[in-house]
């Protein structure tokens, strides 16, 4: 029988037993409620990014593509489409999903990216703890490098870079 240890806003901490070679095994896991993260497209053909101060990793400054945790019974799209409206004030009006990715075993975790294009700017609206400096723009040669250099700091996010640009080499994403 799962076991609840903490339940709090984002993550989910359980026991959970196992038949093993004729024995249980109590296995602890880690439930996250997902994730979306969005290429916003410019219509020169760039993706653009974050720069923000990161509160939850110390005050580092970092460079980020928008996103955030899906919210209860929260559909991807929808957390997209609000995510990118409130860290870059942006509306898109082309939506695309290109990549998914899960992760299961001791972390449970789903993750959604999205490709958005004929974006209109409105006004960003950060969430408390959220301190964006400024929004930067790469082609998407130079979003790869950066994440073959390993200059983002979740494995998630670079894998997705890589997959876009290697997508996108194959004609399999577009940048409109």
């Amino acid at each position: 029988m799962t076991k609840e240890i903490f339940q709090g806003k984002i993550i989910r901490l359980v026991i959970e037993p196992e038949k093993v070679n004729k024995k249980i095994i109590n296995f602890e896991k880690v439930y996250l409620p997902g994730a979306v993260h969005i290429f916003a497209i410019t219509d020169k053909k760039k993706v653009r990014l974050i720069r923000e101060r990161r509160w939850v990793r110390g005050g580092k400054v970092e460079i980020k593509i928008p996103g955030g945790v899906l919210e209860k019974n929260e559909k991807p799209l929808l957390s997209a489409k609000r995510e990118l409206r409130e860290e870059m004030g942006l509306v898109a009006k082309k939506w695309r999903l290109f990549f998914q990715a899960q992760q299961t075993g001791t972390i449970n975790d789903q993750r959604f990216y999205y490709l958005a294009s004929d974006l209109r700017q409105g006004e960003a609206q950060p969430e408390e703890g959220e301190e964006i400096l400024e929004y930067v723009d790469y082609s998407p040669k130079k979003l790869f490098k950066k994440a073959m250099a390993g200059d983002f700091g979740s494995s998630p996010t670079a894998l997705a870079i890589i997959h876009f640009y290697d997508q996108l080499k194959k004609g399999k994403v577009k940048l409109s």
